[in-house]
C-alpha cells in the first residue's frame, strides 16, 4: 500500500452541506496555518478513506507536543489532522506554528467549550471518518490506525479499544473489546471518543454536538442514533490512549448528573429503570473510591 500523502490544490466536494455548512478554512480565526493555508488539501482515494483527526487544544503546551507527533507518526496513509483552539495564552500557538508543514489545519478563536472547539472541527472535516483525540492523548502506536482501518467498509460507526493512563502515560487499565456488541450497554456506559471513527453520514444525519454540555457532548450524540442503531464495526485493537485530568477529573457526580439528563432526553428505557441504573452507577463509583482508599 502506498502511504504517501495525498494532497491536491482544490478541496473535496462534500454532498451533506444541507445539514451544515462545510468549511476549508475559518474565515473568523484569528490564528490559522498549516497546510491548507497554502492551497494543499487531502481526499479520499479507492479503497483508503480519508480520516480527519481532530484535537481541541487550550493551554495544551505539557502533552500537545508528544500527542501531536502520536497522530504525524501513523503509518496509515490518508489522514489529515486538523487542530482546534479556544485561544491559548502559553505556548500552544508557537508549537503549533512549528508543525505548520506538517498539520494540515489548524486555527485559534476563543470558545465555549470542547463541543464548540469539536463542531468547528468537523465543519472542516474533509474525511470519511471522523476522529477525536484530547490534547494530551494521541495513539499509541505508529501502525495503530492502519490496523483499526484494514476491513472497514463503509460502516457508520467504528469503535477500537482505548489505554486509560496516569500524567507520567502509564496504563491504569484497556476498555473492552467490544466483540458481541448490544447497543443496550449504552445504558450503562459511554464509547470514549478517543478509539471511535465517525462516518461523516452520522453527522449529516444527526447534526453536530450539543454545546450547551459540559462533559458528555459525545456520548449525547452516540444516544441520538440510540433507537435505530446504524452499522457497527468494533475492532480489538487499541488504537488511542486516554490520560487522566481532564475536565471531568474530580467532578463525577456532575458528569453522571449530566449522563442522567442525555439518557432521559432521548428515552433509551423506561424512567424507573433509568433512575435505578443511575443508582447503580454511583453505588459503583463510591465503592471503588471506598476501596481504592482502603488500600492506602
Amino acid at each position: 500500500m502506498d502511504n504517501s500523502p495525498r494532497l491536491f490544490e482544490q478541496p473535496p466536494k462534500l454532498e451533506d452541506s444541507k445539514h451544515f455548512e462545510r468549511l476549508a478554512i475559518y474565515p473568523r480565526a484569528t490564528l490559522q496555518g498549516g497546510l491548507r493555508t497554502k492551497g494543499l488539501f487531502k481526499h479520499s482515494v479507492p479503497n483508503q478513506p480519508l480520516v480527519s483527526v481532530i484535537m481541541a487544544t487550550l493551554n495544551s503546551q505539557q502533552f500537545l507536543e508528544a500527542t501531536l507527533q502520536s497522530i504525524l507518526d501513523q503509518s496509515y496513509g490518508n489522514l489529515e489532522l486538523l487542530v482546534i483552539d479556544g485561544g491559548s495564552n502559553d505556548t500552544t500557538l508557537q508549537i503549533l506554528q512549528t508543525y505548520a508543514n506538517k498539520i494540515d489545519y489548524f486555527m485559534s478563536l476563543k470558545d465555549n467549550g470542547i463541543a464548540q472547539a469539536f463542531n468547528r472541527g468537523v465543519r472542516l472535516a474533509f474525511g470519511d471518518y471522523i476522529n477525536f483525540q484530547g490534547d494530551s492523548d494521541g495513539f499509541v502506536a505508529p501502525n495503530a490506525l492502519q490496523e483499526v482501518m484494514a476491513g472497514v467498509q463503509g460502516e457508520m460507526l467504528i469503535s477500537a479499544r482505548v489505554a486509560r493512563v496516569d500524567e507520567q502515560g502509564d496504563v491504569l487499565y484497556t476498555s473492552d473489546y467490544l466483540k458481541n456488541f448490544d447497543k443496550n450497554l449504552l445504558r450503562f456506559k459511554m464509547i470514549h471518543h478517543q478509539g471511535l471513527l465517525t462516518h461523516r453520514d452520522y453527522f449529516g444525519t444527526h447534526g453536530l454536538f450539543d454545546e450547551n454540555l459540559i462533559f458528555s457532548m459525545d456520548y449525547e450524540h452516540l444516544l441520538r442514533c440510540f433507537h435505530n442503531f446504524p452499522s457497527f464495526l468494533p475492532k480489538e485493537q487499541v488504537l488511542a490512549r486516554w490520560r487522566t485530568g481532564g475536565l471531568g477529573t474530580h467532578k463525577e457526580c456532575e458528569v453522571f448528573e449530566e449522563w442522567a439528563q442525555i439518557k432521559a432526553r432521548h428515552q433509551i428505557a423506561p424512567s424507573l429503570v433509568l433512575k435505578i441504573i443511575e443508582k447503580w452507577i454511583l453505588a459503583k463509583f463510591y465503592i471503588k473510591k471506598a476501596l481504592l482508599w482502603l488500600k492506602h
